[in-house]
């Protein structure tokens, strides 16, 4: 049998009485949609410095390169150099050379020898010394340089490298193959040019293959393909062209060799350096601790142990999960993983192994679901407190506080043999009572972590959770004004209801059409249902969003909502019959708004008078 509870208060509504009906309990909340999936490509899009030109009189000749916009600390920093003249460049503090090529060189305006040097260094904290240093002894020795920025290196990058200028003037520049240790190793290409002219067409015979095209500064370092990344010319004393590409070799070995095509023939210089990849971080589940819920980044009273399973107190009850995964190999860069969160019943026990029991993604929905508290924004810094779970002397790195799946850590990278620490907000959303379940941490293309050392397991409490239904009214009065023969009086109000009732609920409205205080009359109501008439006696309601007139919403809220029911579920169609279901649903149903939009019409016949009228709304849980 359907239960219902009612509580009435009575109101005029010109003069419209409407009456309202309270059960609390909980009502199940949902959040859409989900977040979106954070990625971050292993060669990050380069960072490029602005071209800087030393213009090579006699004497001093050093050259201050420009670190780009936007550069972080761990980025391979490569400078490239093309100059004329013979002497060489002294490299800055902390840098390392990946080759030099200025024996040869001249200053001779037309199709002479170039020189060049390229060198690399991982950005620290702070800024490396940019300063790179000559003595020029025949003046138009003009230099142009600049760096190019890469996230995604090795703490040791480089690998290997060649170097050549030309024995002949001619249009294709060449350096010998290199055979690259690893895989997705990156090639970094210069070439600088004795003349004034552009360079195109940066390839390798073996791999990369694709040759470069038109200049490309905001796509990725890619497999198989050059990517020139600028090139540049000055007529400024002997002349040069500098012109710089990459690409990454997906798999180890032989390149083949490496060339590019100059815009007019002199004896150029070709320099290619190859630089590894930051190796995979590998990761641990290594620690937890179940705790009360707080309306906080911050957690409450630990329900258990570190690392121990905890009960919960009360069916529906609010808990949280701080958790720890361990960085392994390599540094886990600013959000450079993300991860989610999955769950599962437990069958024997919560193993690492994952034994027999089935996994899915904890969402809003689901029966261990995330809880959207009302303060803490998801993906807020978390609030450290004196009970989260540690792991050893490792140091801790605090991330974020989540509702929702994915997560990252988009606090701050998590150094090699640190652990980053994140706290899930969670509900108990009608799952079995007295059941326990099993949480773990993937990779959010669902593939499990390296190592789980612990498996976080809850129970959920021994009761039932208790069916409820609310009910609300946005208004208890509504006037409607001085109604007209010529033109349609409307005006509308919001309910709101939500239930877990497994099968439903339903609203009816009863009472009377419009009566006059004086004398009793009534204006008919349209008890099959009507459009809108003027100059003719209408009364009724709908829960749409209507037209004509212009009255109304529809039933809103986060899915799964109700509906309105037959009858008072077409647009611009208005009806009242007394003792109607408007409103009704098949299941449990989150917060739903409902609009009741009313419809009066007159007619020059309609009696003068003051018209109100007492309704009643019944909203029934079917439990």
């Amino acid at each position: 049998m359907p239960r219902c509870f009612t509580k009435i208060s009575k109101f005029l509504l010109i003069l419209f009485l409407i009456t309202s009906w309270i059960f609390s309990g909980w009502p199940q909340i949902f959040n859409f949609p989900p977040k979106i999936q954070k990625a971050q490509a292993a060669w990050g899009v380069p960072k490029i410095g602005s071209l800087v030109e030393q213009a090579g009189a006699a004497g001093a000749g050093d050259i201050t390169l420009v670190e780009p916009a936007g550069i972080a600390q761990g980025d391979l920093m490569v400078a490239c150099i093309g100059y004329r003249g013979s002497e060489s460049f002294s490299l800055p503090s902390g840098w390392a050379l990946v080759a030099t090529q200025q024996s040869s060189g001249d200053v001779d305006p037309t199709n002479g020898i170039a020189s060049g040097v390229m060198a690399y260094i991982v950005r620290g904290a702070a800024a490396p010394d940019l300063i790179f240093t000559r003595t020029i002894t025949v003046a138009n020795g003009v230099a142009q340089g600049r760096i190019i920025a890469y996230s995604g290196g090795s703490a040791t990058p480089y690998d290997t490298g060649s170097a050549n200028t030309l024995a002949a003037a001619a249009l294709d520049v060449t350096t010998a193959s290199i055979t690259t240790a690893e895989a997705n190793e990156l090639i970094v290409a210069m070439v600088s040019v004795g003349d004034a002219d552009t360079t195109t067409a940066f390839d390798a015979a073996t791999d990369p293959t694709t040759a470069s095209g038109a200049t490309d500064t905001t796509t990725a370092p890619t497999a198989g393909t050059w990517i020139e990344r600028s090139d540049d010319t000055t007529l400024t004393g002997g002349d040069n062209g500098l012109a710089i590409a990459d690409a990454i070799r997906s798999a180890a070995g032989i390149t083949g060799t490496i060339q590019a095509t100059v815009a007019d023939d002199s004896r150029n210089v070709m320099i290619a350096g190859a630089f590894k990849m930051i190796p995979p971080s590998t990761y641990e589940q290594s620690a937890y601790r179940w705790f009360n819920n707080l309306d906080s980044t911050d957690v409450g009273t630990p329900l258990a142990a570190q690392d121990t399973t905890a009960t919960l107190g009360a069916t529906g009850a609010l808990f949280r999960l701080r958790m720890l995964l361990h960085i392994g190999t390599a540094q886990l860069v600013i959000s450079g993983q993300t991860f989610k969160l999955q769950f599962a019943q437990q069958s024997g026990t919560c193993d690492t192994g994952f034994v027999d029991e089935t996994y899915a993604d904890v969402t809003a929905a689901t029966v261990i679901a995330y809880k959207d508290n009302t303060t803490p924004a998801d993906g807020a810094s978390l609030t450290a407190n004196a009970n989260d779970p540690t792991h050893g002397a490792d140091t801790i790195v605090n991330q974020t506080y989540e509702e929702l799946n994915d997560f990252t850590n988009s606090v701050a990278a998590i150094p090699s043999g640190q652990d980053g620490k994140w706290d899930f907000s969670l509900f108990d959303n009608g799952a079995t009572a007295s059941t326990a379940y099993c949480l773990r941490a993937v990779k959010s293309d669902g593939s499990v972590l390296n190592t789980y050392t612990v498996v976080p397991q809850i129970t959920t409490s021994a009761t039932a959770p208790a069916q409820s239904i609310t009910f609300s009214l946005g208004a208890t009065s509504l006037p409607l004004g001085a109604l007209s023969s010529t033109a349609a009086t409307t005006g509308s109000h919001t309910i709101n209801v939500a239930t877990n009732a497994a099968n439903g609920m339903s609203v009816t409205v009863s009472g009377t059409t419009l009566t006059s205080a004086a004398g009793g009359f009534t204006i008919t109501a349209c008890a099959t249902g009507c459009t809108s008439i003027t100059n003719s006696e209408q009364f009724g309601i709908n829960l749409k969003d209507n037209v004509t007139p212009n009255i109304g919403l529809e039933a809103s809220g986060i899915a799964p909502i109700g509906a309105a029911a037959t009858g008072y579920a077409t647009v611009d169609n208005f009806r009242f019959a007394s003792g109607e279901i408007i409103a009704s649903s098949s299941g449990a149903i989150n917060d739903t708004t409902f609009t009741i939009s009313y419809l009066v019409n007159i007619s020059a016949a309609t009696e003068a008078g003051s018209y109100t009228t007492n309704l009643t709304y019944v909203a029934t849980g079917t439990f």
